[in-house]
C-alpha cells in the first residue's frame, strides 16, 4: 500500500483459490475496496 510508510492501514480486498491439497491455485489482491475480481475470473482458476 502507497501510504504504508506513513503508518495508515487499510485493508484491500482479496480473493484466495486453494486447490485440493490446500495449496494457493490463484491469488488476486485488489487496490481499493471496489476493486475485486468477476465470478467468472475466479471460476477460470477453479482446479
Amino acid at each position: 500500500h502507497a501510504d504504508e510508510s506513513k503508518g495508515r492501514d487499510i485493508a484491500r480486498p482479496s480473493t484466495i483459490v486453494l486447490d485440493a491439497d490446500g495449496e494457493v491455485a490463484w491469488s488476486y489482491v485488489g487496490e481499493r475496496a471496489s476493486d475485486r475480481p468477476k465470478l467468472e475470473e475466479i471460476l477460470e482458476h477453479v482446479p
